[in-house]
C-alpha cells in the first residue's frame, strides 16, 4: 500500500529535517559538560534527585536549581536561574536554535 500523507500534515522532508535538528540539539545538549537541572531536589526519593545523582556519576558538573532547596547532595543549590554563571549566553543559543527548528517545520 503506497504511503498516503494525511490532509495538513507538513511534507515529509520537513518533519525529516525538524527530527535532525532536534537530534542536533540533543547531541549537543548531551555533549555538555556542564548541566543546570531546575528542580533538582535534596529528597533522595525524588525524580529530580535521581537525576541529578545519575547525571553526576555519568561524569557531568550539575548545577542544582530549586527556590526550595538549599543543597542537593552536598551541593550549594541556586534558588533561580539568574545568578548561574552562563546561563544567558546559553539561553540565547536554545531561543537561536528554537527560532531554526520552527523555521524549518
Amino acid at each position: 500500500m503506497p504511503y498516503r500523507q494525511r490532509a495538513g500534515a507538513p511534507p515529509i522532508g520537513v518533519v525529516v529535517v525538524g527530527m535532525m535538528l532536534h537530534e542536533v540539539v540533543a547531541q549537543s545538549f548531551l555533549a555538555q559538560h556542564r548541566v543546570v537541572l531546575v528542580g533538582a531536589s535534596e529528597n533522595p526519593k525524588s525524580f529530580g534527585n535521581a537525576i541529578y545523582r545519575e547525571l553526576r556519576a555519568h561524569g557531568y558538573e550539575v548545577v542544582p536549581v530549586n527556590p526550595n532547596s538549599e543543597i542537593v547532595e552536598g551541593d550549594l543549590c541556586y534558588p533561580d536561574l539568574e545568578p548561574v554563571a552562563g546561563f544567558h549566553r546559553a539561553h540565547r543559543t536554545i531561543r537561536h536554535l528554537n527560532g531554526s527548528i520552527a523555521k524549518a517545520s
